[in-house]
């Protein structure tokens, strides 16, 4: 199978579930990441990645970057930026990283709005309805204060 194909969605999914660390771990959460990253050396679909992912777990095990979410989040990182060199691919900074993510699961209202992923594009048509809504209540409520205030015909009425 082609790494090429798959590899980004793979990377995308082991980088949520390190993201998905708790802070404090539980001796049980260690051993559940610990057994899932162990376990990847043998289902790996590319031959040849799956031979330098156990090279890389032998030379930087996955028990030493257990102890917390951050130290989990930077050894999948750096397991990534050396896939990257070795394919002549570009390094991410560990900041563009953690950026690229947070836009992903923790937007802005702005950065939300100029996303075209299909969830923000439903995130837009809430908002634009919800400001016509807005719009057309406080017209509604002016007309009908100036209405009865000065008890005449204002507009169509």
């Amino acid at each position: 199978m082609d790494p090429n194909i798959w590899g980004p969605y793979f990377w995308f999914t082991l980088h949520t579930i390190t993201l998905s660390y708790p802070d404090k771990p539980t001796y049980e959460n260690k051993r559940h990441f610990n057994d899932f990253f162990i376990g990847l050396q043998n289902v790996i679909p590319c031959p040849k990645c799956r031979e330098h992912y156990k090279t890389h777990i032998s030379n930087y095990p996955i028990s030493t970057a257990l102890d917390s979410k951050e130290h989990l989040v930077r050894w999948l990182y750096n397991l990534h930026n050396l896939v990257n060199e070795n394919q002549g691919k570009k390094i991410m900074e560990f900041y563009d990283f953690q950026e690229k993510y947070r836009r992903i699961y923790s937007p802005t209202i702005p950065e939300k709005i100029i996303s075209t992923t299909p969830i923000n594009r439903w995130f837009k048509v809430k908002l634009v309805f919800t400001i016509i809504f807005i719009i057309g209540l406080i017209g509604g409520i002016n007309h009908y204060y100036w209405k009865n205030r000065y008890n005449r015909k204002l507009f169509f009425n």
